[in-house]
């Protein structure tokens, strides 16, 4: 085992290159798969990102539709309060009524005390002393 001969170099040197090319060849497969799975990733990716604007813009209709609610509700709390505090004044209103028909003696048929109904002349005609 003095030396190598060159033939034996050059069938070292072509096995090398045969792996060496087998494996290019492989690399050159897994960027072809890996271009092709870019394109794909990159369509995904547009799709994603339209679904994505799709969803933000039906949230802020979504939101915008809520503020409507609400602003309609407390429209109508409003018109309820404003009807209770409205029966509130009448009934006050009514009992006001009744008090100054009381107090002034005037009623509309109904029966009334008689010292509220007599005039003041016959008050007078009552007072004097006989």
């Amino acid at each position: 085992m003095a030396g190598e001969t060159n033939t034996g170099r050059i069938a070292k040197l072509e096995q090398s290159v045969a792996a060496l090319v087998e494996r290019v060849d492989n690399l050159r497969r897994d960027l072809g798969r890996v271009e092709a799975g870019t394109g794909e990733t990159t369509r995904l990716l547009q799709d994603v990102d339209k679904r994505l604007a799709l969803a933000v813009r039906e949230a802020e209709r979504l939101e915008k539709k809520l503020d409507d609610l609400l602003s309609r509700r407390w429209d109508l709390w409003k018109l309820v309060l404003a009807a209770f505090l409205g029966s509130i004044l009448t009934v006050a209103a009514g009992f006001v009524s009744k008090k100054l028909e009381q107090w002034t003696g005037s009623g509309s048929g109904r029966d009334v005390p008689a010292s509220s109904t007599q005039s003041q002349s016959e008050r007078r005609a009552s007072d004097t002393p006989r």
